[in-house]
């Protein structure tokens, strides 16, 4: 299984890639990285088509001018920013062999637990296959024409039975928890099977070696699990779950979310409750930033990008404490996609007409 997680369909080479080459390679795509400057020329754009524009005349162009023969406007643009992160981290994998190429492919994990998350609760909510397509980013294992193919089923069953026919383990991993959700018609019973599949088990395959490389991305493992965790005890607090329940949706990863913390937020009396609880966790302040904005919404998307964006954050210092290692890419991959998101949020946000002084603080700058 271990090896499902982190291999690629790929040709098979006998040599590992040079850190310093590698290194070298990622210090030329981050040339292309957008500066800071550019998100205040685009804060101050009149409107999305201003945006679009801008991307035609930028790093992004290739990905435009395929795009706009597809769709047009916003969905022209963000389907060009989509292109180009796949195509970005497709190079990334191009460039590496050997026990670093597998490391990477690991990484990209993240995206497959994604996209197959969006997946299942795009047909879990009836949506259209093409609503579904959109908001994916096809960066791991599981490309584009998988993940359309997934997305054209008509139910939801047919997602878990086509991974299964083509051979995919965790398609029989999903097979085994179906018939509790279609008795209870929790879509978190299958979320919590693709994360733990996709996030778990890589992280305990990695963890296994001790080369410092591997240690880096377990680490960055830990990062990101850290954040779904939290993000997950909070949606059962809100939701109103049973906390010996919601302890099963735990991803044991060895961060600073332990266990016992998880079960605590999970089982939060009230939101203030909560708040006391995470004081010590890096999202103490977002919290306190975001309530605001949560107690108008009663949603818990009012935190989730300020959560991500300290996930990011931390993702990206790993780089400063080891700059010719993997951890340039990791480095790389996650200011890549900040910079899609960032993006995709100032298209949003302008086509409806947002004021730029709330679209900023949206914006997560690292």
């Amino acid at each position: 299984m271990a090896e499902q997680i982190l291999s690629i369909r790929r040709k098979k080479f006998s040599f590992d890639t040079d850190y310093g080459y590698l290194n070298a390679r990622i210090r030329g795509m981050r040339s292309f990285l957008l500066p800071h400057e550019i998100y205040e020329r685009l804060l101050n754009a009149k409107n999305a088509d201003e945006i679009i524009k801008f991307l035609s005349e930028s790093p992004y162009r290739h990905e435009m001018q395929l795009a706009l023969t597809k769709y047009k406007g916003v969905r022209a643009a963000e389907h060009a920013l989509c292109l180009n992160f796949v195509r970005q981290c497709r190079k990334i994998l191009t460039i590496t062999n050997g026990k670093p190429r597998k490391l990477i492919a690991a990484l990209l994990g993240i995206w497959d637990a994604f996209n197959l998350k969006t997946v299942l609760r795009g047909k879990h909510c009836k949506a259209e296959w093409y609503t579904i397509n959109d908001n994916l980013l096809p960066a791991g294992e599981l490309d584009n024409v998988t993940l359309e193919e997934l997305s054209k089923q008509q139910q939801l069953k047919g997602v878990i039975d086509l991974l299964s026919l083509w051979g995919y383990e965790i398609g029989r991993k999903l097979e085994k928890v179906y018939e509790e959700y279609s008795k209870t018609n929790n879509l978190r019973i299958l979320e919590n099977e693709v994360n733990k599949y996709f996030l778990e088990d890589a992280y305990k395959s990695i963890i296994k070696d001790k080369d410092l490389n591997s240690k880096i991305v377990s680490n960055a493992f830990s990062i990101y699990i850290d954040y779904i965790n939290f993000i997950n005890a909070i949606r059962l607090y809100n939701a109103g779950v049973d906390p010996d329940k919601a302890i099963d949706f735990y991803i044991n990863c060895g961060g600073r979310i332990t266990k016992t913390l998880f079960y605590d937020l999970a089982s939060s009396g009230n939101i203030e409750d909560l708040i006391t609880k995470a004081k010590d966790t890096y999202f103490a302040d977002a919290i306190q930033k975001r309530m605001p904005l949560f107690e108008r919404l009663g949603e818990i998307s009012a935190f989730e990008r300020a959560f991500e964006g300290i996930m990011i954050k931390r993702l990206c210092s790993i780089y400063r404490r080891y700059p010719l290692t993997i951890a340039i890419v990791i480095n790389y991959i996650w200011l890549k996609y900040n910079e899609i998101v960032n993006l995709r949020v100032l298209l949003r946000l302008k086509d409806f007409g947002i004021p730029a002084k709330i679209i900023e603080e949206e914006l997560i700058l690292v």
